[in-house]
């Protein structure tokens, strides 16, 4: 992949997140200590639910060996 591509679906990875992670932070602000204290788990869950199931495009868990065309 081209650097600029590269770079590109990093930073549409990030905003995505960030934006989750603004809703989530939105809905927690919202609610009382009580009804953090009832749902707070439900929503943790939710939001590493939701990282997990999103994937970067760019990240990589192995290296394999390839050609390298340099022009």
């Amino acid at each position: 992949m081209q650097f600029s591509d590269i770079t590109s679906q990093s930073l549409i990875y990030t905003n995505q997140s960030l934006h989750h992670l603004k809703e989530s932070l939105n809905h927690i602000t919202n609610m009382s200590q009580q009804e953090f204290g009832i749902q707070g788990d439900g929503i943790t869950t939710q939001m590493s639910r939701r990282r997990q199931e999103t994937h970067n495009p760019v990240s990589r868990d192995q290296i394999t060996c390839g050609e390298i065309e340099l022009f």
